[in-house]
């Protein structure tokens, strides 16, 4: 991971300051196996791989430190790995995430991209409420 990360922002040039203090904090503590940058790069998020039993210190480490460096908030949340690849029974929504880009309708193709694009605004401001409330 943390190779990758020095792949994304040496050779690719993806990423940002922000992201590359995040990655650096990440690896100071005890725990973390990596870090990198993830989604579409020019900031935004990291993923870090770190024992369960210091995702606490870790999220303490990344909210203290980033903020006396950057006056920024750092919003961290714990997740767990799943259970990977595997057989699963399929939904039409999912065939639409799959299907709907090769679609040869041009407006079929319009009306999947514009309601994919409602989908992603709907939740957007779904997490931002959510975020809104708990501070």
């Amino acid at each position: 991971m943390n190779e990758s990360h020095s792949s994304l922002r040496d050779d690719f040039e993806v990423s940002c300051p922000e992201i590359n203090t995040l990655v650096e904090l990440a690896q100071q503590v005890d725990g973390v196996v990596g870090s990198r940058i993830t989604g579409g790069g020019f900031g935004g998020c990291t993923v870090t791989l770190v024992k369960s039993s210091e995702v606490e210190k870790l999220e303490e480490h990344l909210q203290s430190e980033y903020r006396k460096r950057w006056e920024k908030a750092c919003i961290t949340f714990a997740s767990k790995p799943g259970i990977g690849a595997h057989p699963m029974e399929t939904s039409p929504w999912i065939w639409l995430l799959f299907y709907g880009p090769f679609v040869k309708d041009k407006d079929a193709r319009r009306t999947f991209w514009f309601g994919l694009s409602i989908a992603v605004a709907v939740i957007s401001a779904a997490m931002t409420l959510t975020q809104a409330r708990q501070s």
